[in-house]
């Protein structure tokens, strides 16, 4: 349970301060506990017979950096994230193999956002 209030006090601290406005924020926060209503890429409502009918779906499922990608990818890394996270110990407390492991499965997040990262946003605190 403290996982989840940390994970959602950080989000939604996150979109206060990237919004422009506080008007654009509350906007954010409605859109993101499904007030606007649920759009799934058409990837995710194929795998579950049905779901097609109850919420609209679009094409492709989006990566941050504007490309597209097959929701499968996204959904591996997503897990293998949270497989970082859950499961392993803090570093100081890993033998040298798992470290480098840890190291190797953090790698691929940092190549994927270079990769696939658009431009250089500003920094945050500019708006300030």
């Amino acid at each position: 349970m403290a996982w989840f209030v940390t994970f959602l006090s950080v989000v939604v601290t996150w979109v206060m301060f990237r919004a422009e406005s506080f008007e654009g924020a509350t906007n954010i926060l409605q859109g993101m506990a499904g007030m606007n209503g649920f759009i799934l890429p058409a990837q995710v409502a194929a795998i579950i017979p049905g779901l097609g009918k109850f919420v609209e779906t679009v094409g492709t499922m989006p990566l941050l950096g504007g490309g597209t990608i097959m929701g499968v990818f996204e959904m591996a890394g997503m897990f293998l994230l949270m497989f970082i996270l859950v499961a392993m110990p803090a570093s100081h407390e890993m033998k040298p193999r798992l470290q480098l492991l840890a190291l190797a499965g953090s790698f691929y997040f940092t190549l994927q956002a270079v990769l696939f990262s658009r431009a250089p946003s500003e920094f945050l605190y500019f708006q300030f």
